[in-house]
């Protein structure tokens, strides 16, 4: 005999559903309310991805008129040079929505950070990526990454946002510089990027004269770091005399005399800073020269040839392997500029205006910045 409770209980799970009293099945009403739902779901998918997309759209054209919020739209690199094995080394690609926002960020920027449109070069343009991967993208593909793109751009509009008060005024002095292209040479000339080298004080914010080229190695100078008491930023610009030990015989002997103490210092590097180098006008031609030469430096200084106004002594050096720099070139950690001979001069000579060190490192770096589109 069966037990009555077993039963009932068999006859609950067993029992189909109301709406099977009519001519439709247990299993054909459940997969009609699975239907229902997934229809609901999608709707509400393709709802989601209408507002993603409006909202991208309208961030974008945010970002295809300003510079400011390009330039802090940085992606992660997908190369750089490893300096354990000399060469420069591909990272890997993940397919999760992050990655693909970087990927299309590195190509919208032409490097990893933004990159100014050359002359006679189209502009890039946000608005234009988003609809033609709008159109490439299944659906769901489409809605995760467009929402990793929203986060990414609202970070950099809000940045830009906060930052505009704080824009240097561009100054009236014009150094005739433009982009260039291919491999840099004696005279080109770097202009750090806005959002790169953040950690390296000497280099964010240089411009840096291409002045050597020996084998697979280049070296520059940066032009427009004043040496400065760090103890006393805002202070005045340091002379040689105050950072030799001029008591020594052996000091002014390495100098060929004592011309040069006076001269005012710049940081010309963080590679070698005891080394010294002299970037000078050549009376004859007002193109710049360089010389490592300090005692032949100090002969021209004292018979008359040359003036301290005329010469801008440099500690330390900037260096790359050509690798590692067209390596940086490719993810816009510099913008690679130029300018005639005479314009090189007066970049190579400029100076702070006031005893104060201070703005010349802003203003030299922003107004060529101004002038290459940035």
């Amino acid at each position: 005999m069966t037990h009555p409770r077993l039963t009932f209980f068999f006859y609950k799970i067993r029992r189909p559903p109301r709406s099977t009293l009519s001519s439709s099945s247990a299993a054909s009403d459940v997969y009609k309310r699975q239907g229902i739902n997934a229809e609901y779901g999608g709707a509400k998918r393709a709802m989601a991805g209408v507002v993603v997309y409006r909202t991208l759209l309208s961030l974008a054209r945010q970002v295809d008129k300003s510079a400011g919020i390009k330039a802090l739209l940085s992606a992660c690199p997908t190369q750089i040079f490893d300096r354990r094995v000399g060469k420069v080394v591909s990272l890997t690609q993940g397919q999760a929505p992050e990655d693909v926002v970087n990927q299309q960020l590195e190509a919208l920027n032409r490097g990893q950070f933004y990159r100014p449109a050359g002359p006679g070069q189209p502009t890039p343009s946000l608005t234009q990526l988003i609809r033609e991967q709008a159109r490439e993208m299944e659906p769901d593909i489409a809605l995760d990454t467009g929402l990793a793109a929203i986060r990414v751009l609202e970070f950099g509009r809000y940045v830009s946002e906060q930052l505009e008060d704080l824009d240097p005024a561009v100054s009236a002095s014009e150094y005739g510089v433009e982009l260039a292209e291919g491999t840099p040479g004696i005279g080109s000339l770097l202009v750090t990027n806005t959002v790169s080298c953040l950690g390296q004080p000497t280099l964010h914010g240089a411009v840096i004269m291409m002045v050597l080229h020996e084998g697979s190695i280049m070296h520059g100078l940066i032009l427009n770091k004043p040496a400065i008491d760090q103890a006393n930023p805002d202070g005045p610009q340091l002379k040689l005399r105050q950072v030799l030990s001029v008591g020594s015989d052996q000091a002014l002997k390495a100098l060929g005399g004592d011309e040069l103490l006076d001269c005012q210092l710049f940081v010309g590097g963080d590679v070698d800073p005891h080394s010294l180098s002299a970037v000078y006008r050549n009376p004859e031609n007002r193109e710049w020269e360089l010389s490592f030469d300090m005692p032949d430096m100090s002969s021209k200084v004292r018979d008359g040839k040359l003036s301290l106004d005329n010469i801008k002594l440099l500690s330390g050096y900037c260096g790359w392997a050509v690798d590692q720099l067209l390596s940086e070139l490719d993810r816009c950690v510099w913008f690679h500029a130029r300018a005639d001979p005479v314009d090189q001069a007066s970049l190579a000579l400029a100076r702070p205006a006031t005893d104060g060190a201070s703005e010349l490192p802003q203003q030299m770096w922003s107004q060529c910045l101004h002038e290459l589109g940035g």
